[in-house]
């Protein structure tokens, strides 16, 4: 399952770290502790210079949506269908 946002992928990544739909109040906190310092380390490799590397999935998705667009299809209802498939 896709997200739209960044609010909306955080949450999910919670919810897969958690692993059940209605956690007790100190798993949430611990797991909430795991992500702040998952958070933590991501903020120090930024302040440190370091790039964070994008998911490799969403890199190769941009990679082809990019060259869709830069490369056009003939068909306008190809190209459409082709965004479709890559959306």
């Amino acid at each position: 399952m896709r997200t739209n946002n960044g609010a909306e992928a955080w949450h999910r990544r919670l919810s897969s770290i958690i692993q059940c739909q209605h956690p007790t109040l100190w798993i949430f906190i611990n797991n909430i502790k795991i992500e702040e310092h998952f958070i933590h380390c991501q903020l120090v490799k930024l302040n440190a210079g370091q790039r964070i590397e994008p998911n490799k999935k969403y890199l190769n998705y941009s990679i082809r949506l990019r060259h869709l667009i830069k490369y056009p299809l003939r068909s306008i209802l190809q190209q459409l269908d082709e965004l479709a498939h890559n959306l």
